[in-house]
């Protein structure tokens, strides 16, 4: 396992890694989005969260199903990063508020 120091922070390499089963079985979608982002997996949702550009957690929801339609209409324009929770893993991806 890779360890590495930056400055004050120690981060953990290895578990920044996401399994390539589930990176596969995961989709975001549209990006950019206007109103609804898609997510569709393999494997069911347990649950996502929604941050903004500065780290802040701006929506969280829990689900138990393979497909969710999330509405972003409330959110500024701008870019946000989605961390989807799966029963085989989490995958981090990021996306475009149009």
């Amino acid at each position: 396992m890779l360890a590495v120091f930056c400055k004050k922070y120690f981060f953990n390499a290895g578990s920044l890694k996401t399994s390539e089963a589930v990176l596969k079985s995961v989709k975001v979608y549209p990006n950019p989005a206007k109103d609804f982002l898609h997510i569709t997996s393999d494997e069911k949702i347990i649950s996502y969260d929604i941050y903004d550009n500065n780290g802040r957690k701006i929506i969280h929801s829990k689900t138990n199903l393979s497909e969710e339609k999330i509405d972003i209409s409330v959110l500024i324009s701008g870019l946000y990063f989605i961390d989807i929770h799966t029963i085989k893993g989490n995958i981090k991806s990021k996306f475009i508020k149009k």
